[in-house]
């Protein structure tokens, strides 16, 4: 689910420090709105200077021959295939401007797997190794790119899997 109001709550925020910033609520495994939302951006602010990856979703408890179709396409489809069509928007932009940065959230889970994680660790370490790939083809062209691996934060999506008795608190 597209948090729009969260994103606008973000760009406020932003704004309010000074930042000009905008909300560009997305759906992040459709590679035609990515490239839609980096355009529009690019349009609406001159250039395009830093990328967070941050799109998430969790499907966190079943073990791997429990797991959906419907939850690994789903997972792959957020947080591998989002980051992917992120970078490559960002790269395309940030190569002719010949400067960027590209920060990717990764996980804790990218490094330690857990029972009950396949949907989540399996897309996490492939943002590692995209961010490693991406970082050694687009440093010659002055771009940054990298990963960022946090340990277990609550979230509002931590809260709804502790909720749903999907993982102890």
């Amino acid at each position: 689910e597209i948090d729009a109001a969260s994103a606008a709550t973000a760009a406020e925020e932003l704004a309010a420090l000074g930042v000009r910033a905008r909300a560009y609520p997305t759906d992040v495994s459709k590679s035609e709105q990515v490239d839609r939302t980096f355009a529009a951006a690019v349009e609406d602010l001159g250039r395009l200077d830093v990328v967070v990856n941050n799109a998430g979703i969790s499907r966190i408890g079943p073990h791997t021959h429990e797991v959906s179709d419907a939850d690994w396409y789903d997972s792959i489809a957020v947080m591998q295939s989002g980051v992917f069509f992120g970078m490559r928007a960002a790269g395309r932009i940030m190569i002719e401007q010949g400067s960027g940065s590209v920060i990717n959230i990764s996980s804790i889970r990218g490094f330690s797997p857990n029972p009950g994680r396949m949907t989540y660790c399996a897309p996490k370490a492939a943002v590692i190794m995209m961010t490693k790939i991406a970082a050694g083809e687009w440093a010659q062209h002055g771009i940054r790119v990298n990963a960022i691996a946090p340990g277990v934060l609550r979230t509002p999506m931590w809260d709804a899997d502790v909720a749903r008795g999907a993982i102890d608190e």
